[in-house]
């Protein structure tokens, strides 16, 4: 998959010096934005701060959806870390987005928000052989310097999910999820419906940039930037966290971006590839991994 990305963008920079980009299709329906090229969509709420509503590949959807949780479903940007950040700010989770459209996606905004002083931008594009390319920008709106990092979420049903494991000995911290293995440096969660009181987590960092999961067909890669150094994660977060909700609802996975000091008016970028692979049922180990390396 690292080689079709950087095909991915040389496709997207000759089209754009040729001046024949070829754009993803655009639609609107009450508040929500879908964007398509070819059998692969990405639908993103403006009326729900900015929240990736669906992923679809084949007609086939990777996302959780409102009737597994009203609240927690779809795929959103979190400001991190939990200890300074949480509860999520409503305007930033739940608020009006402003919209703008682009040659291949769209750039939502949120309003400047007062609990934070903080302000999110979402870009969502798709390139012609279907990369999403994501793009987050937290902007400092307040008079006072801020400490923050992305905070990456996206909920999916339970499946196999795996990454390059470096390290789960961070300070503070202690992984609680069950059904783990590690085999040749990679980290695999197998997921098992169980009657779970209270969530269950996990914190790593990893050896590249990447983390994946499979679903009843769909194999999801999220790429994102890596971080080198420990004392660069936000504090009690790791580079890479799996959670797995009570009662085994759904599953996040989650990523973490650099711990930034953000002086008045400055702003952090974190730019990510998701990819979403239609694939068999019932992959190997081995499968998978050869689709993601």
């Amino acid at each position: 998959m690292d080689k079709k990305r950087n095909r991915a963008w040389v496709i997207l920079a000759v089209s754009i010096i040729a001046g024949c980009t070829p754009h993803a299709r655009i639609t609107e329906a009450d508040g929500v934005y879908t964007l398509t090229q070819g059998d692969l969509s990405i639908s993103v709420s403006a009326r729900v701060g900015g929240k990736v509503t669906s992923l679809k590949r084949d007609g086939k959807e990777m996302l959780v959806q409102p009737d597994v949780h009203p609240k927690y479903y779809g795929a959103v940007l979190w400001a991190s870390p939990q200890r300074d950040y949480w509860p999520p700010s409503p305007a930033l989770d739940n608020g009006h987005y402003q919209v703008e459209t682009l040659d291949n996606g769209i750039r939502l905004t949120s309003e400047k928000d007062t609990l934070t002083g903080l302000r999110f931008t979402k870009e969502f594009a798709l390139t012609p052989d279907t990369t999403i390319h994501v793009r987050y920008t937290i902007e400092n709106v307040c008079r006072e310097v801020k400490y923050v990092a992305a905070w990456d979420v996206i909920r999916v049903h339970g499946g196999v999910t795996f990454f390059p494991l470096k390290d789960m000995n961070l300070e503070g911290l202690a992984s609680d999820l069950a059904h783990t293995s590690i085999d040749n440096g990679i980290l695999w969660y197998d997921y098992v419906q169980e009657p779970l009181n209270r969530g269950q987590k996990l914190f790593a960092t990893t050896q590249s940039g990447w983390l994946a999961h499979y679903h009843k067909g769909l194999l999801l890669v999220k790429h994102f930037p890596l971080i080198d150094k420990k004392e660069d994660l936000p504090p009690l977060q790791g580079e890479v966290e799996i959670f797995v909700a009570p009662n085994g609802s759904y599953v996040e996975l989650e990523n973490h971006g650099r711990y930034t000091e953000l002086h008045p008016g400055q702003s952090i970028h974190y730019q990510e590839e998701w990819e979403l692979v239609a694939i068999g049922n019932a992959p190997t180990q081995n499968k998978l991994l050869e689709l993601v390396q």
